[in-house]
């Protein structure tokens, strides 16, 4: 099986793409674009008989290689040859297909399309007793389980740490933080010796954008989830028409979900001390934004990241209610989740300026 390699610029001169220390990454057949600096094609070319070689199981050559060099020749690279050596083995790889295939996330997926997986994870191996995954923890990685057991540990009111399942192999660890931004929900300990796969947020969410199985995958995921927890919101709350709370006690997206999944007409309004947002429905969608922010929507997906303040839902008459946003709400809340991280940066929220 061809290995993981990289291409990377020992020298540049007047080169038009690549400067020193630039690389190249190939997983054949790919050339993967999105952790080059750059893509020639006369230096692929160049380089290709070797890395065919080094791919097949031979040595990358101690000396660099140069390619011929464009602009009538005043323009020339030469670059290094080097196996990546974070990569899952051949051996590893052979064994995990098979574990992947099996696992509900990755079923449908095609055993080129798992390689690619492969190819952004890493092998880790726990031991008894060690944590996973802290309750109220953020950025964690996404966990496969290979084999091993971990028990779910939940504080109670004491904040005592109680037991509430366990998992074991082909099963997935820590998704909805890594998909929402949530703090993960629970602590993940493990039972015996763990070997799991791990994928940074980073890579998983390049995963998503380079699989569209596994986006209609998480986008059900989070459909059951939001509909899970608007029911408990309207638990909490009661069944009257009117619902007012605290956003420290419920998220922005199971208000909007809690309303949207009882076909509720009205407007919901949420301050959280610094700005206010007030959203109209209409049967549960999303029909009208009040909002300074343009366009508006950016304004949902601002306040999905609001960890304090308050909201209310006041009943009003649909014929009050102009119709101004295109999208259905369970799109705009998918789409908001999705983006959460990227108000986390001040400079980056959508409000600034509108300061009341």
């Amino acid at each position: 099986m061809a290995r993981r390699l990289t291409a990377k610029v020992e020298s540049s001169e007047q080169c038009p793409l690549f400067e020193k220390t630039d690389r190249m990454t190939f997983d054949l057949p790919e050339l993967v674009s999105e952790e080059s600096a750059g893509v020639c094609a006369i230096a692929v070319a160049d380089l290709m008989p070797s890395i065919l070689r080094v791919a097949a199981g031979g040595r990358a050559p101690k000396l660099p290689l140069s390619c011929r060099g464009c602009r009538q020749g005043r323009a020339r690279a030469s670059f290094s040859l080097a196996i990546d050596e974070s990569q899952i083995d051949e051996q590893t790889r052979a064994a995990l297909i098979p574990i992947l295939s099996k696992i509900p996330l990755f079923k449908n997926l095609t055993e080129r399309r798992l390689e690619k997986v492969l190819s952004l994870v890493s092998v880790d191996t726990f031991d008894p007793g060690q944590i996973l995954i802290e309750f109220g923890a953020t950025n964690q990685p996404l966990y496969i389980m290979i084999n091993g057991e971990v028990e779910i540990l939940k504080p109670d009111d004491k904040n005592r740490l109680g037991r509430i399942g366990v998992l074991g192999s082909g099963e997935c660890i820590g998704e909805m933080s890594l998909l929402t931004g949530d703090p993960t929900s629970a602590t993940i300990r493990c039972l015996d010796e763990v070997r799991a796969l791990s994928i940074t947020k980073r890579d998983f969410d390049r995963l998503l954008a380079e699989t569209p199985s596994l986006n209609t995958y998480f986008s059900k995921l989070l459909a059951d989830r939001l509909k899970k927890t608007s029911n408990r919101l309207l638990d909490d709350l009661g069944k009257d028409d009117d619902i007012s709370g605290d956003l420290s006690m419920f998220a922005c997206a199971e208000i909007i979900q809690a309303i949207a999944s009882t076909n509720r007409t009205g407007i919901l309004t949420m301050d959280n001390k610094k700005n206010s947002l007030a959203m109209s429905f209409n049967q549960g969608r999303i029909v009208n934004i009040d909002t300074e922010v343009d366009p508006p929507q950016e304004a949902i997906f601002a306040a999905l990241n609001w960890k304090e303040g308050t909201f209310s839902f006041r009943v009003s008459d649909a014929a009050e209610i102009s119709q101004t946003i295109a999208l259905d709400t369970m799109s705009l809340l998918l789409e908001g989740m999705r983006r959460q991280d990227e108000f986390t940066d001040p400079a980056d929220d959508p409000f600034e300026g509108f300061e009341e």
